[in-house]
């Protein structure tokens, strides 16, 4: 009995003064900064035909605030490489090929370059930088190209194309045209205004993603030879990656522009080695005639892609937000996080001693750039 008393005193004495033991929250998150050569790669397809002189304005100023407002680093250089391309212009010194052709090529946009940028866009003409000929399909075979550096589709042979030594533009163009990479070397598209091939944006031993962004004023004029050729385009670079079924129709509905094969080449480009991802913005979508089956197909090549569609308006700040919320996106699927690693063994990853640690996120998808989480010790 009495060793029985002592035992259950012994029991309780413990209970009272034993301290529970409570999980403690780690925060141990580390960015790896990225190198110059992981960088997102980002080429931005503005439709330049005449659809966009209502939203020409308010685009161009999106744009140029777009610009100004993408970060750079406390050492001058960028978070972010991009580019611009545009439908083609024909006649005159231009050669007569439609598509598209890259009037910036797709370069760091470091505190020296982006100023470069903005005043080239501040300086284009709503009549004199206007192409005649909005042709999607061919459009996106040269973003294909260009990506790829390989020979231009349409590309060459404009008077407008970043090349090396083009001196043929206003200022703005001709400074963008001689811009040079951190070793003095240019970076133009093309050597020459005929050159070939493309200097890919892609740099040699990147990780970076790569992106499209199309923003588009209105249905393209794809005929149907614009589309058989942009679909021959596809079906010999789908053979040359191994990649089936790429010429295969997308449903989309309506169905008004099911023939155009931008969606199909935006499904390729996200399934190739460079996994190229396409944003479209629909802007002042038209909700008549080719509208309808218009915005369908910039919805499809955005899901097909793993992007994402936006409806704006050229009026007030929906361009620019659309354009702010891309970036993000972006910053964010570049970004690598890893976690502080912890001097263990091996064989018991995770454990130290007797204690466990257990990572603990809340997946969010607006919780950009980074789920909120942390080590559970």
């Amino acid at each position: 009995m009495k060793n029985r008393f002592l035992s259950g005193l012994l029991t309780a004495a413990l209970l009272v003064f034993h301290s529970p033991s409570w999980a403690e929250d780690i925060d141990l998150f580390v960015q790896p900064p990225p190198t110059a050569t992981d960088l997102p790669n980002v080429l931005i397809l503005l439709d330049n035909t005449a659809n966009w002189n209502n939203a020409f304005t308010n685009e161009i100023a999106s744009l140029v605030s777009t610009v100004n407002s993408l970060p750079v680093k406390a050492d001058g250089s960028g978070k972010f490489r991009v580019g611009l391309m545009l439908f083609t212009e024909t006649g005159g010194s231009n050669s007569n090929s439609d598509g598209g052709y890259i009037r910036a090529a797709v370069r760091e946009l470091n505190s020296d370059n982006k100023p470069k940028y903005m005043a080239l866009l501040n300086s284009f003409d709503k009549l004199g930088d206007k192409s005649n000929g909005g042709k999607l399909g061919k459009t996106m075979v040269e973003a294909y190209r260009y990506f790829y550096g390989m020979a231009p589709y349409a590309g060459n042979g404009k008077i407008k194309t970043d090349y090396t030594g083009n001196t043929s533009g206003t200022a703005a163009s001709n400074a963008i045209y001689a811009l040079v990479d951190n070793n003095a070397r240019p970076n133009n598209a093309l050597a020459s205004k005929n050159g070939s091939p493309y200097l890919s944006p892609v740099l040699p031993g990147s990780c970076a993603k790569n992106f499209i962004i199309y923003i588009s004023n209105g249905a393209a004029q794809d005929n149907t030879n614009d589309t058989t050729a942009a679909t021959n385009e596809l079906s010999s670079a789908a053979t040359a990656a191994g990649i089936s079924g790429a010429t295969t129709a997308i449903p989309i509905s309506p169905s008004g522009s099911q023939d155009n094969v931008g969606d199909e080449w935006a499904k390729f480009l996200r399934k190739s080695s460079h996994g190229v991802v396409t944003y479209t913005v629909d802007v002042d979508k038209i909700s008549t005639g080719q509208g309808p089956g218009w915005t369908a197909l910039l919805k499809s090549m955005a899901s097909v892609s793993n992007g994402k569609y936006f409806s704006v308006s050229s009026s007030g700040a929906d361009i620019s937000n659309a354009l702010n919320t891309i970036f993000s996106e972006i910053q964010s699927v570049n970004s690598v996080f890893a976690s502080v690693s912890l001097p263990v063994s091996v064989n018991t990853q995770g454990t130290y001693l007797n204690q466990i640690f257990i990572g603990m996120f809340r997946p969010d998808g607006n919780g950009l750039p980074r789920w909120s989480g942390n080590l559970k010790q």
